[in-house]
């Protein structure tokens, strides 16, 4: 099987865990084309933690803003995996902001299903925020709120999409 999406070769410098070069592409990690958007299927909250923790490492080191919209459990785990990258420097200085997903989902749902005018008006509010008055900084962004619906068996709502920012989506599949 190949990746879910095609990452420029300029990125595989990055990398160093072949596993993960094969579920997600070197770009999540390293110098992410200025628009990206990848969903990854996985079976364990280690492999979550370690690839997203990544992702994130990755970001710090590279100057951008970081935005995680997360359950509080993976929000948890995935600090742990910071800890060693200033992790909690960077949510002091409002370079990495952590939201709940379920109460930012529920900013833009209306019934079961989201409302692309809430739902951008949310998302303008999270990026604005993160810039933190730095126009044109880059935003990587991780955010499991498809997850939230899908497990809710609500896949209809899941397959809306979303805007086009450096992100990473994970999905659990067990």
């Amino acid at each position: 099987m190949s990746n879910v999406i095609k990452f420029p070769d300029s990125a595989m410098a990055h990398v160093s865990n072949a596993a993960v070069d094969l579920h997600l592409g070197p770009a999540l990690f390293g110098g992410a084309t200025d628009h990206a958007h990848a969903v990854q299927f996985y079976d364990s909250d280690e492999f979550l933690f370690d690839t997203v923790g990544r992702f994130l490492a990755a970001g710090l080191q590279a100057g951008d803003r970081i935005v995680v919209i997360a359950s509080e459990e993976h929000r948890e785990g995935f600090m742990r995996r910071l800890e060693d990258q200033g992790g909690h420097r960077a949510i002091q200085s409002g370079r990495l902001m952590l939201l709940d997903a379920r109460e930012t989902m529920s900013k833009f749902m209306v019934g079961d299903m989201p409302d692309a005018d809430l739902f951008r008006d949310m998302i303008d509010r999270v990026i604005t925020r993160a810039q933190d008055g730095h126009a044109g900084v880059r935003i990587r962004a991780f955010g499991e709120m498809v997850d939230l619906l899908w497990r809710e068996g609500n896949s209809r709502a899941a397959m809306i999409e979303g805007p086009d920012r450096i992100a990473i989506e994970l999905v659990e599949v067990k």
